[in-house]
């Protein structure tokens, strides 16, 4: 199994799959968290109580999203 996420400093989107199909997958409002520790751990505990993840053997982070507005945004994703 596969977890995927899609990190930015608001939302955290997730989804745990096989290779033909999505088990779970959901998503982390962050936005009530002021500090990025405070954001990381949110996300953390959300997803260690999801059952699927202890067959998780791979993580894989959606790419950065830098220049995707041309210089009209400075946000960018990990």
């Amino acid at each position: 199994m596969q977890l995927g996420l899609d990190i930015s400093t608001t939302t955290t989107g997730y989804a745990i799959t096989t290779n033909d199909s999505i088990i779970e997958l959901g998503f982390v409002d962050l936005k009530k968290q002021t500090d990025i520790s405070d954001k990381a751990w949110t996300l953390v505990n959300h997803l260690c109580e999801l059952d699927s993840l202890e067959s998780v053997k791979d993580i894989i982070v959606e790419d950065s999203l830098s220049g995707f507005m041309r210089g009209r945004t400075s946000r960018q994703t990990i």
